[in-house]
């Protein structure tokens, strides 16, 4: 988690809850959706999306070489409980990289590369996606249950250890704004899901508008 952002304004930043992680074990891809809900501080406190319907939403994340791919498809819909699922998978629409987004986060953030003699090669890459907020369905009523869901899957996940996790940074900010001038950071956690017993972890990250 972290809190990252200049200028004045409000803060922005999205609480991120994981409904389930899937584990392909003939694959070794992860899948993982996670509910997003708005928050303007840290800790309870929800609203509607009408920002991000307005303003569209940059997310990026960063991800090893060895994870090959990150597919990100995005939908809304109601508050998860026991008794409410999340959207089933026909409901995700899926989001084609963007590569000025790319380009933003490789220009203020980097990627980490291994150095040999007269050469080196990167070992990680950026993948950045714009969120065009009229493409969204329509928001739930009352504001207070509407949530973002984001299904991302990651090409390999080859963890040492069945409770061993693997941290992908990601970036969130509004699309009419550089990342320069504003950014939310978190940290996703992958494991191989709670069906193989790994553990599964939850994120919030704020940033000033």
């Amino acid at each position: 988690m972290g809190v990252a952002g200049s200028g004045p304004g409000a803060q922005f930043g999205l609480s991120i809850k994981t409904v389930d992680m899937t584990y392909d074990t003939s694959s070794h891809s992860v899948t993982r959706v996670s509910e997003a809900s708005m928050i303007v501080q840290f800790g309870p406190g929800v609203f509607g999306h009408d920002t991000i319907r307005q303003r569209n939403l940059k997310l990026g994340v960063r991800i090893r070489r060895a994870h090959i791919s990150a597919q990100l498809a995005v939908t809304t819909g109601t508050v998860t409980s026991p008794t409410q699922p999340p959207p089933p998978a026909g409901q995700y629409l899926p989001q084609t990289e963007d590569p000025q987004v790319t380009q933003e986060l490789v220009a203020l953030f980097g990627v980490d590369s291994c150095r040999f003699l007269f050469w080196s090669r990167p070992t990680e890459r950026w993948i950045g996606f714009t969120i065009a907020g009229n493409t969204l369905p329509i928001a739930v009523s009352p504001a207070a249950n509407d949530r973002l869901f984001f299904r991302i899957v990651l090409g390999r996940l080859d963890t040492s250890h069945v409770k061993d996790c693997e941290l992908v940074p990601v970036i969130a900010g509004f699309g009419n704004v550089p990342l320069q001038q504003h950014y939310a950071l978190g940290l996703s956690v992958y494991t191989r899901g709670a069906a193989a017993g790994a553990p599964t972890f939850d994120a919030q990250v704020l940033g000033n508008a």
